[in-house]
């Protein structure tokens, strides 16, 4: 049942519950000067990878936990899912994702080392065809 939940919140996030080249959403902070710009990518229902802008390539993440609460009527349901960078890329962080049906409402990376929360929204003018564009 999990499981089937799993695949159900990536199915409203992502479209799909497969991986495909069109799984991933853009993001850029709030309040951070210069702006912080990031590309979430979804593999398959527990696992993607986050680029960031300027980064050194890909860092893979992990699903680490996942909730959903029941829609109430006429209104697209809620979910949280949690995803932890694999620490050994570099310093470690999650990210937070909560979702209403596609819409994403929140997004936020929370930093290991300092606790640091940087807060995103969806970058929908970065959103190419398979990947994000960022205007250099």
């Amino acid at each position: 049942m999990r499981r089937l939940l799993t695949l159900a919140v990536a199915a409203c996030i992502c479209g799909q519950a497969h991986a495909d080249p069109d799984d991933f959403r853009c993001f850029v902070s709030i309040g951070h000067q210069p702006p912080i710009r990031l590309e979430i990518e979804f593999t398959n229902a527990n696992a993607g990878y986050v680029t960031y802008e300027h980064g050194h390539g890909r860092i893979p993440v992990a699903l680490t936990d996942d909730k959903s609460a029941p829609s109430p009527r006429d209104r697209p349901g809620e979910a949280t899912m949690r995803w932890r960078e694999d620490a050994t890329v570099g310093a470690g962080g999650e990210y937070v994702m909560t979702s209403e049906g596609a819409r994403v409402a929140d997004f936020r990376y929370i930093r290991n080392k300092d606790g640091k929360i940087f807060r995103f929204e969806e970058d929908l003018q970065a959103s190419g065809e398979n990947a994000c564009t960022w205007n250099k």
